[in-house]
């Protein structure tokens, strides 16, 4: 069995739209439920979970507050505009939550996988964009989008890829335009974790 790298993911929310049939993998459906996940600032993130059919048992519905444990999955999607890379939750437990307080954990190990882009908000604030990769099984590798704040941004602008280091932070949804190639532009939504402590490990 090949090493892996910690990916936890903790997630505490409102279903927002019946479980829609995703893809099939061994014999086992996997589909994809919509959860709200509300920030301390009032506003909610919508993040996408994918759900094997065995967590299903017919309680999943628009409206139920979930709580999910599981890991952040990346994948390539190809169109005609090109390559893709998707971020979804995978569920590996799921059942309705008692009480409606959201939650949203993210602890990712990994490795840096290419040179952190540092930049300034319109408003000023440090932002670095981070990619990191977090081993799976089977040779597997998800890749996933990280953003850094203030003295976090700085201290990680400049680390060179395969750093290798742990990230605390939650899980977000942010709404964007994109300007393509006939100058129209398309309403998207990218997801990344924003993260609260990044240590070094190595």
């Amino acid at each position: 069995m090949n090493a892996t790298d910690r990916n936890h993911l903790l997630l505490s929310g409102m279903v927002e739209a019946a479980p829609l049939y995703s893809h099939a993998l061994q014999g086992e459906e996997f589909f994809r439920v919509p959860l709200q996940v509300e920030r301390l600032s009032g506003t909610s993130d919508h993040l996408p979970v994918t759900l094997p059919g065995r967590l299903l048992q017919g309680e999943i519905r628009p409206g139920l507050w979930l709580r999910v444990e599981g890991q952040l999955r990346s994948y390539d999607r190809y169109d005609e505009t090109g390559r893709h890379l998707l971020i979804t939750a995978y569920a590996r437990h799921a059942e309705p939550c008692p009480s409606m307080d959201p939650e949203n954990e993210v602890l990712l190990e990994g490795a840096v996988c290419r040179p952190p882009v540092y930049r300034l908000t319109p408003l000023g604030r440090e932002i670095t964009d981070l990619l990191i990769g977090c081993k799976r099984l089977y040779g597997k590798t998800d890749y996933l989008p990280v953003i850094a704040w203030g003295g976090c941004a700085r201290r990680t602008a400049a680390l060179p890829p395969g750093q290798r280091l742990c990230v605390y932070g939650r899980w977000q949804s942010r709404a964007y335009e994109k300007v393509l190639p006939d100058g129209s532009t398309q309403e998207r939504v990218a997801y990344e974790v924003s993260a609260s402590r990044i240590v070094l490990t190595g």
